[in-house]
């Protein structure tokens, strides 16, 4: 995604070595795959996976960055967070 991140919070670390992650490593990869896709200035920036999904931001003067990002989450709700590559195998999407 090309980005650089600088910075976890303690709150966000000590959350994410406590929740059982459920959905195995899969649900770990897209939780930290969403956290690089909302960072901003080298902060990860997702909820603590015991919060549930935060709402959504209006911006009341959108840039295009901001519509982009508004379009890639967007997208990876209607996916539900299930993010795959080349190497991964094909899914269900039903």
């Amino acid at each position: 995604m090309d980005k650089t991140i600088e910075n976890v919070s303690e709150e966000t670390m000590r959350s994410l070595v406590r929740y059982p992650w459920p959905g195995n490593i899969r649900e770990l990869q897209n939780y930290v795959a969403r956290g690089v896709i909302l960072a901003t200035d080298g902060n990860f920036e997702s909820v603590p996976p015991e919060k549930g999904e935060a709402l959504p931001v209006e911006v009341s003067n959108p840039t295009l960055e901001d519509k982009v990002r508004q379009e890639i989450l967007a997208a990876c709700q209607r996916a539900n967070w299930k993010l795959g590559g080349p190497r991964e195998p094909p899914r269900d999407l039903a």
